[in-house]
Formats: C-alpha cells, structure tokens, sequence
C-alpha cells in the first residue's frame, strides 16, 4: 500500500508542486494536504465505490449482549472502521450472498437469524 508521503508528493506533482521530503516539512501544501487527509477524504474515496484494495473479508459471531426488540434474532456488531458492506452471506465463500430480505444493515449493526454472518 502506498505511505501517506508518497500520496502526498503524487498529488503535488499533479498540481505542479515540489515534492515534500518529510511529512514533517514545515509548507503550506503540506499542512492543506494534511486537513484534506485528515478531514475524511480516505472515508470519501472508499465510499464512492467497490474497491479491490479497501475491501475485506470478515467472520463475525452475534453479540449475545444484544437481544433485538422484534425482527431478526441476532445482531452483529459492525467494526469501528467499517465504511461500505459488498457482500453478507452464511458461506465463508460468499455462496450464495443473502437478499436484502435475509439481514439488516442498520445503524452500526448487521442483524440475521443465524450464529455467524460473513461479510465484505
């Protein structure tokens, strides 16, 4: 994966910039190139579609701490950094992927009426 100063110096040499030596380098388009990395722009790019390289593979247990009021029977905690759900399926293989009918995807939780959900 690339570094973050590697990054940084791509985007400035499209703009015509020098490159940076340092992610230390006390400039003016390093500190902008930092509010905009800071700022939500990785989370802005992993959202716009389905990318091989920010995409994951997860098995994940229900968290029997949550009893859901009415609906699916179990829920399923998402991961802190999740951005975007591909694929949610029984299989580790992903065969055959539930229909939106078979899972929920509500508000930091997925929710099914199995043990284990498998998700992308």
């Amino acid at each position: 994966m690339a570094s973050k100063l590697l990054v940084f110096n791509a985007a400035l040499l499209l703009v015509g910039e020098r490159k940076l030596a340092s992610l230390t380098e006390n400039r003016e388009p390093r500190r902008l190139l930092d509010d905009v990395f800071d700022g939500g722009a990785i989370k802005t790019c992993l959202e716009a579609a389905y990318w091989n390289f920010g995409t994951r593979s997860l098995k994940i247990e229900f968290d029997p701490s949550i009893a859901p009021d009415f609906g699916f029977s179990r829920a399923f905690v998402k991961p802190s950094d999740w951005v975007r759900t591909a694929v949610v399926s029984a299989s580790e293989y992903f065969r055959p992927p539930f229909k939106d009918d078979q899972f929920a995807d509500e508000a930091g939780h997925w929710f099914a009426d199995i043990d284990t959900l498998y998700v992308k």
